[in-house]
């Protein structure tokens, strides 16, 4: 057989080199398609993975842990795990960093709801921050009924849309966490953020409440830090230096 092929093939010799040449030419454009494509592939998977100029850092829970009145149920949360508090003036030094536009404290604690036997994520932010916290836990353009927190509110929260629902509860309304009422005066849906929570509040009565469950007060401590770097341009060395500053044990 293969004695016949080749006859056939230096019989015709100019459409045996025709076919060889078109097979090889399709064959060389399927490569550089492939390798386009493979290309393409890595170039957006490394845009979308250097996309954003905001992030959260925390430490696990390794040290620097508050005594819990209830540590099997209740406990500071970070990224769906527990967390350790750092002291609240490192925001200073970050805020000295030329990689970093803005930066500010959060305290995300989890809560054992003995009403209705489940838990309930609460999250004290900055109220008179608008760049670090609107990126990374919520702003005004979440609200979906109601108002967002004021700084002069006192007593108030804000709840989260999902849990809002599941609880059958509205705006102007109130809601209780540990037997403490607040006032309900909106209802947001933040989306996916890291920072996200089921309840937000102003942070010193975030730091008022937590008290509640520690046996020594809460005061001058964190256990999330929002930052959103100078630009994109900027994130990666942002990461980087907040990173440094933390030490070890640090996640970002």
């Amino acid at each position: 057989m293969m004695h016949y092929a080749w006859h056939e093939l230096i019989r015709r010799k100019g459409r045996s080199f025709a076919a060889i040449l078109s097979y090889a030419l399709a064959t060389v454009v399927f490569s550089v398609l492939i390798s386009l494509l493979q290309y393409s592939e890595r170039s957006q998977y490394k845009t979308l993975y250097n996309t954003g100029t905001h992030f959260i850092a925390f430490r696990p829970v390794c040290c620097n842990l508050p005594l819990l009145k209830d540590e099997t149920h209740e406990g500071f949360w970070a990224n769906g795990s527990r967390s350790a508090v750092m002291p609240l003036n490192l925001i200073d030094s970050i805020h000295t960093l030329s990689s970093v536009r803005d930066a500010s404290p959060c305290l995300l604690f989890r809560f054992a709801d003995s009403a209705t036997k489940s838990d309930v994520l609460v999250g004290g932010f900055d109220l008179q921050n608008t760049v670090s916290v609107s990126n990374t836990a919520c702003s005004a353009m979440d609200v979906v009924s109601g108002r967002f927190l004021a700084p002069d509110d006192t007593n108030s929260v804000m709840l989260e849309e999902s849990y809002a629902l599941s609880h059958q509860i509205t705006a102007g309304r109130s809601v209780k966490i540990t037997g403490a009422s607040y006032l309900v005066t909106g209802i947001i849906n933040a989306g996916i953020r890291p920072a996200k929570a089921d309840i937000y509040m102003p942070f010193q009565q975030a730091q008022q409440l937590i008290s509640r469950r520690t046996w020594n007060p809460i005061k001058d401590v964190m256990n999330i830090i929002l930052v959103e770097s100078k630009d994109a341009q900027s994130h990666s060395r942002a990461i980087q230096e907040v990173t440094t500053l933390l030490g070890k044990d640090k996640i970002v």
